[in-house]
């Protein structure tokens, strides 16, 4: 299927195996789930990153420790990756952290701190700061918050807590 999507094009290839390919990450054969993974990562567009993204967060309801570090940096990279608004690279972040929870990596909260901060030439992006720390917020009134989360709270919030600290009674 690799071979197959050098030579092709990976939308099509997606459009005519997607649900094969949803269905594999469910198969009792781990094996079988490591490769619907890979195909997931090489078939995505900027056409399908929404609904594999999707698909991929579900897959944290399976009970499978093996495969969720990898899958969350799959989702990570994705998302970054074909991000053309970064508060929905925000909500697929904050939504892997709330499902993933310890399976996501320093790595992935440092890249996630970068983007909200401003890199590169993006620069900062005062919407999207006050975007990410309204989220974070939100997703520690959860009743269950891993240390993931807690770690990228303590630096969005420290950092650009003061944007919406007038939004709420502290």
């Amino acid at each position: 299927m690799a071979k197959l999507i050098k030579y092709t094009s990976a939308d099509k290839v997606y459009e005519q195996l997607s649900s094969i390919i949803f269905t594999s990450l469910k198969d009792n054969d781990l094996s079988i789930r490591r490769r619907a993974l890979d195909l997931c990562f090489l078939t995505c567009t900027n056409n399908s990153v929404k609904q594999i993204c999707k698909e991929l967060l579900i897959y944290f309801n399976e009970d499978e420790p093996q495969l969720k570090e990898d899958v969350a940096l799959k989702i990570a990279i994705l998302a970054e990756k074909y991000a053309v608004d970064y508060t929905w690279y925000i909500d697929v972040c904050m939504k892997m952290l709330e499902v993933a929870g310890d399976y996501v990596s320093e790595d992935i909260i440092y890249r996630i701190i970068q983007i909200v901060t401003g890199f590169e030439n993006q620069g900062q992006n005062q919407q999207l700061q006050l975007y990410a720390a309204e989220k974070v917020i939100k997703l520690l009134e959860n009743e269950n918050v891993y240390d993931s989360l807690v770690k990228l709270a303590a630096h969005i919030l420290g950092e650009f807590g003061g944007l919406i600290a007038s939004n709420y009674n502290f």
